[in-house]
């Protein structure tokens, strides 16, 4: 595998360790990542947009409230946010 393309799905795969399913809600989180894809069946897309929704749910002082309602763990879009800026 050419190492640009490693590197890629290492980032990709520390994003989707920011997804958690709670017990018993399984549906309900299948329902959230289908939403967040748009339609699309691609875990890039789900997780650009979910990614785009927090920044959103940030500036407007929610985003505890975004994570929490799309099972998406706030401590590693924050981790990912911050490897962007530095």
């Amino acid at each position: 595998m050419p190492a640009f393309l490693f590197r890629h799905r290492l980032r990709v795969q520390k994003f989707v360790t920011s997804l958690y399913i709670s017990q018993g809600k399984e549906r309900l989180a299948d329902a959230r990542r289908v939403q967040l894809a748009q339609g699309s069946k691609s875990d890039h897309v789900m997780l650009a947009n979910a990614y785009q929704g927090w920044e959103r749910a940030c500036s407007r002082g929610t985003s505890y409230q975004y994570c929490h309602e799309n099972f998406l763990s706030q401590a590693t879009l924050k981790v990912g946010y911050l490897s962007q800026l530095g």
